[in-house]
């Protein structure tokens, strides 16, 4: 008679970890980088309403202080950090120190919640994790613990009150450290700088964004909410995006939910512009719609690692 899987010496066995993304010679990269351009922009972070730049010294300076408290807080010798939330220079430095330490990074959808959320710590078995807001930590904290042993949660944000499975540990605030960009503005015109509003949802997203600084060399602009987007995106104008699909997506929708009513006068010209845009009032009204997206100065065609969008493409019918 056949055993039956469930009973099977197979059933107790490990489920497979899924894999995290991995960069092992990537802190060599970072001194070399802070040893040739220390003070070269890596990342512009709008926060309190006030630009702060990340030069590549203070990058490499951080990565190493974290990557010596990533080892200092680790359970064990494998370092998997899970992180969850916007990309912006917290998350991405933290994963910068986990990967120089020979470490894998996970990215984790925000919206994941519950169960959801529990199952996909449980296959990762992360040694470290990293969350941007108090709710998100509460919400870590509903989903249960990962491990028998409290693991350290980072994060930007102070959290009174304890969790038997989460050792809530909050990050220096570098803002009275970094240089506001009002001094630096003319010089970051003219450098390459690549607008990214995406989250830890766009799993691949990290990987794409360390392409872009170490490959392609460009400055990344981060902004301060997902609500202040666009207004962020006027202040810096960035040469360049790096999007995923979805939000693609959801900028070309975004034009086209800014145009007014059919019959009107301006969105005779709008329409006219985008089906014919060689002539000079074409031309006139196409800037005007990318100077109000914060596109006026994305050029085409795009750096190696850096998507494109082009306005007049059609957008896919959204679905419930």
């Amino acid at each position: 008679m056949n055993t039956p899987v469930s009973q099977s010496q197979f059933a107790d066995a490990e489920p497979v970890r899924p894999a995290g993304l991995r960069r092992p010679d990537i802190g060599e990269a970072i001194r070399r980088r802070a040893e040739m351009n220390p003070n070269l922009p890596v990342f512009l972070h709008k926060r309190r309403d006030r630009w702060q730049v990340f030069t590549w010294s203070y990058v490499a300076r951080e990565v190493d202080r974290l990557a010596a408290v990533l080892r200092a807080r680790g359970i064990s010798g494998e370092l998997r950090l899970a992180v969850s939330g916007s990309y912006e220079p917290d998350l991405v430095v933290l994963s910068l120190a986990a990967l120089a330490a020979g470490g894998e990074v996970f990215a984790l959808s925000p919206k994941l919640r519950g169960a959801e959320l529990a199952r996909e710590l449980a296959a990762i078995g992360p040694s470290h994790a990293f969350v941007q807001s108090r709710r998100a930590i509460a919400q870590w904290f509903a989903a249960g613990p990962p491990a028998a042993t409290r693991l350290p949660l980072f994060s930007p944000q102070a959290f009174v009150g304890g969790h038997e499975g989460w050792d809530v540990v909050p990050l220096h605030n570098p803002v009275s450290t970094l240089a506001h960009i009002p001094g630096r503005w003319a010089r970051l015109r003219r450098t390459d700088v690549v607008w990214v509003d995406e989250g830890t949802e766009w799993t691949e997203g990290l990987a794409r964004l360390l392409d872009g600084v170490f490959d392609d060399a460009v400055t990344l602009a981060f902004p301060e909410t997902a609500e202040s987007a666009t207004r962020d995106r006027r202040q810096v104008r960035p040469s360049a995006l790096l999007l995923s699909p979805e939000r693609r997506q959801r900028l070309i929708e975004e034009d086209r939910a800014r145009r007014t009513p059919e019959g009107s006068l301006s969105r005779w010209l709008t329409d006219g512009a985008e089906a014919a845009p060689a002539g000079l009032l074409a031309r006139f009204v196409n800037a005007r719609r990318r100077a109000v997206l914060g596109l006026s100065r994305v050029r085409r065609p795009a750096l190696p690692n850096i998507a494109s969008v082009d306005l007049a493409a059609d957008p896919a019918p959204v679905t419930a």
